[in-house]
């Protein structure tokens, strides 16, 4: 065998170009056989690697002892290292890792509930290993599921295989907002696998017919928090959503049916919240109601709990009412929103802010500064130590001013663009609000700010990050955009 080796790699016939050419591919051929004990070995040949000496080590001269030293006490290293015989019994055993030996299950389990329940890695988690995809499949990992948006092609699929495969039996909060997927079959399987179910979001879910509608009314019970905003709620969808308020009437906390409702879905919807007590997030955004009495009489009910209440671009009709005397008050609201609301006498600014200590964040864009009792100057009310407040488009009326002084210190986020007022009243409302040494993000879009105006700015608010700029006309051309970055608000700093 040897010597047909030698035969063939000796070239014969051919000239010496190709000579060389076969000589090379030999050598190759030679190197692979002895390597990995090809059957072209003689019996006298070792077929293992431990003496192979590349050719470069042998034309640069290394002797074979220092090669052979390097082997041995790569061997010895190998061999002081337990985890690589614990890597080969984890194997053996079928996990495929050390996980097993190394940290325990229970413990590897508290991590994936602090990490994969919150970043959705539990599809990619269990294909590390078969211990892994244990601990991925327990049931208490998935009590939150979240097919929003699409992300899943069919969510009709993933339902049924999460089913089967036993994960979902502790199941208790359902996302499919904006899925185009979810219609009345998909939620008939939604109720019929999970009526414990203590969350459901389908928000912009528009083929979900009154039907779907009705299915969550008579099978799920126990409803905590249902928002269903944007599904265009008419005709039967409205009796349908008063049916589900009614049946977990006693168990909702968070309601959001933000959308566009006419005055008799509205008035509709907000008899049935009468009835009912103990909301702490309520979304009514886009409502029209008939009469600001039957608005009046809904809040009354859930006044006491609510948290958060978001009412922009709602319209009462009829701004008279016989309950202007409003006794009740929002101890526990911290989220007020109603831009572009038209509610007349119903909902005044100053009953909102009426023993409202925890309140945080405002946003009132497009009221006129004479509804803003609270925000104006030598006003008899004190405000909550505020963090957000949005007075974008707000009406300024020339025979007001407003003072945020007393909140200036606890202030994070102000929005105050294209607010309608001339030069001499924003300048004594800068001269106000400033110093806002916790200022975070400033809004001035289309305001007569100047450039000591905005010097005082800079100087004053050590942690702000976010100032915009935009069509601010007393300012130089090359400053009116948004500085967003450090390094944008350092190199305003500079120019300034």
């Amino acid at each position: 065998m040897d010597n047909l080796i030698k035969y063939i790699s000796s070239g014969v016939g051919l000239s010496s170009k190709k000579r060389k050419k076969r000589r090379k591919y030999t050598a190759l051929i030679k190197l692979g056989s002895h390597r990995h004990g090809d059957m072209l070995l003689s019996s006298d040949c070792d077929s293992s690697d431990d003496d192979y000496i590349p050719e470069k080590m042998k034309k640069k001269n290394i002797s074979s002892k220092s090669s052979q030293k390097t082997l041995e006490d790569k061997r010895k290293r190998l061999k002081e290292q337990p985890i690589y015989d614990a890597a080969d019994q984890s194997i053996s055993e079928g996990y495929g890792s050390v996980w097993n030996t190394q940290v325990p299950e229970e413990l590897l389990l508290k991590i994936f509930q602090l990490v994969v329940a919150d970043h959705k890695l539990g599809q990619s988690a269990s294909k590390v290993c078969r211990l892994w995809r244990r601990i991925a499949c327990d049931p208490s990992l998935w009590s939150r599921l979240d097919l929003s948006y699409g992300w899943i092609v069919s969510p009709l699929k993933a339902v049924k295989s999460l089913s089967e495969d036993g994960r979902t039996t502790h199941l208790q909060h359902v996302s499919v907002s904006g899925c185009k997927q979810v219609n009345a079959r998909f939620i008939k399987i939604l109720v019929d696998e999970f009526s414990e179910l203590k969350s459901l979001d389908i928000s912009s879910c528009t083929n979900v017919s009154a039907v779907a509608l009705q299915m969550i009314a008579s099978r799920l019970l126990h409803l905590e928090h249902l928002n269903a905003s944007e599904i265009h709620l008419t005709g039967g969808r409205v009796t349908a959503i008063c049916n589900v308020i009614k049946a977990n009437q006693r168990s909702l906390k968070s309601l959001e049916l933000s959308s566009k409702v006419q005055v008799s879905a509205g008035s509709e919807i907000l008899k049935k919240l009468s009835e009912m007590n103990g909301l702490t997030t309520l979304d009514i955004s886009g409502f029209m109601c008939s009469t600001a009495d039957l608005l009046i009489k809904a809040l009354k009910q859930h006044a006491p709990t609510l948290k958060i209440l978001r009412m922009s671009r709602c319209f009462v009709t009829n701004f008279q009412s016989k309950n202007l005397e409003q006794s009740f008050s929002y101890p526990e609201l911290i989220e007020f929103t109603a831009a572009e609301a038209k509610l007349g006498s119903a909902l005044s600014f100053s009953h909102i802010l009426k023993e409202a200590q925890c309140l945080k964040h405002i946003d009132v864009r497009g009221w006129c500064t004479s509804q803003l009792t609270c925000l104006q100057k030598e006003s008899p009310h004190t405000l909550p130590p505020l963090q957000t407040l949005n007075l974008r488009s707000v009406y300024w009326e020339s025979s007001i001013e407003l003072d945020l002084s007393q909140i200036s210190e606890s202030l994070e986020e102000l929005d105050i663009s294209w607010m309608s007022c001339n030069e001499a009243a924003f300048t004594a409302f800068f001269d106000n609000l400033m110093p806002a040494s916790n200022l975070k993000s400033l809004y001035c879009v289309g305001m007569p700010i100047t450039m000591r105006q905005l010097r005082s700015i800079l100087d004053s608010c050590s942690k702000l990050q976010r100032i915009d700029l935009e069509s601010c006309r007393r300012i130089k051309r090359g400053l009116k955009r948004c500085h967003s970055s450090p390094r944008e608000l350092k190199a305003l700093r500079e120019q300034i």
